[in-house]
């Protein structure tokens, strides 16, 4: 019965990693190419620089980010914080059910129920993909639109 709580919670650390991975990606590569843009436009540099900026930018974001951390504490923190109904024993599927006493078998059997109903696709963890992509598709209207003299009245 805990299998299937482990494997919900599983799915969503997998998740949350690939959002967050996405994410960097997005925003590393919107931010070469305004970078990019810019150094076309003062210094006619190549368009091909921006390949060394977004893997510049994503190896910097990777750092700082540091989403290869995300742990299993992690998603059963936010959990508990998302749902009440979990009532902080989240990772109560992941001891063995030797290890618990009657009380938390109780609790587990009710834990499981809640992680039954909680959604694989979470909206707090896709703010900042959204944001990324947002950022990454926003910037081909700043270069042309103010780079371009196309646009400009005579």
């Amino acid at each position: 019965m805990a299998e299937r709580g482990i494997d919900k919670i599983s799915l969503l650390q997998r998740r949350y990693i690939s959002y967050q991975v996405l994410a960097d990606a997005f925003f590393s590569a919107g931010l070469a190419l305004l970078i990019a843009c810019f150094a076309y436009s003062a210094f006619s540099l190549s368009w091909w620089w921006s390949a060394l900026y977004f893997v510049v930018f994503f190896g910097c974001m990777t750092v700082i980010r540091k989403w290869w951390q995300a742990d299993i504490k992690t998603i059963t923190s936010f959990l508990n914080l998302k749902y009440p109904d979990l009532e902080e024993s989240s990772e109560l599927v992941f001891k063995q059910s030797l290890e618990l006493n009657l009380l938390e078998r109780l609790q587990l059997s009710k834990i499981e129920a809640v992680l039954e109903e909680v959604p694989a696709v979470q909206s707090s963890f896709m703010q900042r993909l959204k944001f990324s992509i947002l950022f990454f598709f926003e910037h081909p209207f700043v270069c042309v639109g103010g780079y371009s003299n196309a646009w400009a009245l005579e």
